[in-house]
């Protein structure tokens, strides 16, 4: 995702701050700069932990707006560049047009010509024949249209996510055009393997803040593929922190 440079820290999360003390409030203020950032969070007691997972979560469903607005942007600005050159390449073929018209003008005036065109088939076939496959393995195979998901779906948001947090880690990574082909890994993910939201948002965070699953999970179709095994590697992560924590 492009660096935002800021984010937004809501009055109603008081009622959780309020109950912690000065030095924790001190720790979670480093950690939620932390992870706006990308950078390590420090190390935090239950408490604290509690009041920065409500925080963190609102900021990534902040930044995920923020990204999907940026991208429509993009897009749109893309498009508009995309049909000025279009324009721009109309008119130069109605000049040549204009020209070659007037050049063939009285040859038109002294000859008739008469053409007959025999066309066989219709036009509905042929584009069948190009989108269908034939029986002898000849032919193109049927593309199936990307389902189209609401920008506010569980599916768009979890692509939002991995998406931004890709970008956390390298600015110039690649991201498919269309996040809807994603969005069909992750209902699967959640239908198919019956995985919950709010474990997929966190195995997300995980995996791309691993040294090692940053570089392999790249796509929700590798997440769902490695699912099993991020989950005993994120709980051992929980282990070796909690025991940290106890001495």
């Amino acid at each position: 995702m492009a660096d935002k440079g800021s984010f937004v820290l809501y009055s109603d999360c008081w009622p959780q701050i309020e109950k912690l003390t000065i030095e924790q409030r001190g720790i979670l203020f480093t950690a939620i700069y932390a992870h706006a950032c990308g950078h390590e969070k420090p190390e935090m007691d239950a408490a604290v932990d509690m009041a920065f997972s409500f925080i963190a979560a609102q900021i990534d469903r902040d930044n995920a707006k923020w990204e999907k607005i940026r991208l429509k942007r993009a897009e749109a600005g893309k498009r508009g560049g995309i049909a000025s050159g279009e324009s721009r390449k109309q008119e130069q073929a109605n000049e040549a047009n204009a020209s070659l018209a007037k050049q063939n003008k009285q040859e038109q005036a002294n000859e008739a010509v008469n053409v007959t065109v025999t066309v066989t088939g219709t036009v509905n076939d042929t584009v069948k024949d190009s989108l269908v496959a034939d029986k002898s393995g000849n032919g193109k195979k049927a593309k199936k249209p990307l389902r189209v998901f609401a920008d506010d779906s569980y599916e768009m948001q979890l692509s939002l996510l991995l998406a931004q947090e890709m970008r956390k880690n390298n600015p110039n990574c690649r991201l498919p055009e269309s996040l809807h082909g994603w969005c069909d890994d992750f209902r699967l993910l959640l239908e198919r393997d019956g995985r919950a939201y709010d474990d997929v948002s966190s195995m997300i965070r995980f995996c791309q803040y691993d040294d090692f699953w940053r570089g392999n999970i790249l796509s929700p179709a590798k997440l769902r593929k490695q699912y099993d095994q991020l989950t005993l590697k994120r709980e051992e992560a929980r282990r070796r922190i909690e025991h940290k924590r106890n001495g």
